[in-house]
Order: C-alpha cells, then structure tokens, then sequence
C-alpha cells in the first residue's frame, strides 16, 4: 500500500493514487482505486489510505500533508461525486477454491 503513496511516475509497481485521481479529475471520472485485500496488522495503511482520500491538511494528519505536497490541498473527496473501492483483485470473482473460506476466513459474512 506505501507504493501507491509515491509522488506519480516514482512508483516503480504502478500507478500512484495521486497519478489514479489526478487522471480521474482531468478527465471528471469517478475513480475506482483497487486496494490490496490484506494488510498486515499493525500497519495503518488503511488508516493512511482514508486519511490521504478524506483528511483536511489542518488535521495535521501526514497523510494529508503529504497530499498537500503533491499538489492536492483539498481532501480528494471533495473533488468527486462519489469513490468506488474494489477491495482485492480477481480472486474474488474468478472463483479461486477457497479463497474466501479460507484465506481470508474472518471477512466471511454472518448474516
């Protein structure tokens, strides 16, 4: 999830998420970031992820500063209608056995 931090053309994986909604906003898309369905406990990527997409820069959250940095002050949310995030990748639609039963068997749905 850091990677996509990195200022746009430093990610040497992909796209950043400021190079995702810069994109998004220039062209007036609805931007649909696909976040990694696991992330280590202990880390606050997701925290971070929130904060970069919704935090004020007078939060003080670096995250917010950073994407200040990059040029975007206002909170990426205020810049779209709506954000659709798509939690994990193809083995969630392309039937792997096991997938949500196994790996990932804590987001299984109780209801």
């Amino acid at each position: 999830m850091r990677q996509l931090f990195l200022p746009t053309g430093e990610n040497p994986r992909g796209n950043s998420l400021y190079g995702l909604f810069r994109r998004c906003q220039l062209r007036g898309s609805l931007p649909w970031p696909q976040i990694e369905w696991h992330i280590p406990t202990g880390r606050n990527e997701w925290t971070d992820f929130v904060a970069y997409c919704a935090a004020p820069v007078a939060s003080g959250h670096p995250m917010a500063a950073l994407r200040a940095a990059q040029g975007q002050t206002a909170p990426w949310i205020d810049e779209f209608d709506g954000m659709i995030l798509e939690i994990g990748n193809e083995a969630i639609f392309n039937n792997a056995g096991g997938f949500w039963s196994t790996v990932n068997a804590t987001f299984i749905d109780s209801v």
